[in-house]
């Protein structure tokens, strides 16, 4: 599940005027969050997340068609 602080500060437009959406699905992926109109895709690592080639790989995937992302750990 997404950090809740981080969506706290994300959601009602509260960024900048921008607005962004919570586990959005694209393809085969969910993003944690996502905000359309700059189709940026903001990704919270866990401990639990997969390796870091496979975070790697899904990056990837996603800026090749057309997608910026951005990764935060959600390590205290």
């Amino acid at each position: 599940m997404p950090s809740p602080a981080l969506w706290n500060a994300l959601r009602q437009q509260q960024l900048a005027g921008l607005r962004f959406r919570r586990q959005h699905p694209v393809g085969r992926f969910v993003l944690d969050f996502y905000c359309p109109s700059l189709k940026l895709a903001i990704e919270v690592i866990t401990s639990s997340t997969l390796t870091k080639e496979l975070d790697a790989a899904r990056t990837e995937v996603l800026e090749s068609v057309g997608y910026n992302v951005l990764r935060f750990c959600d390590e205290v």
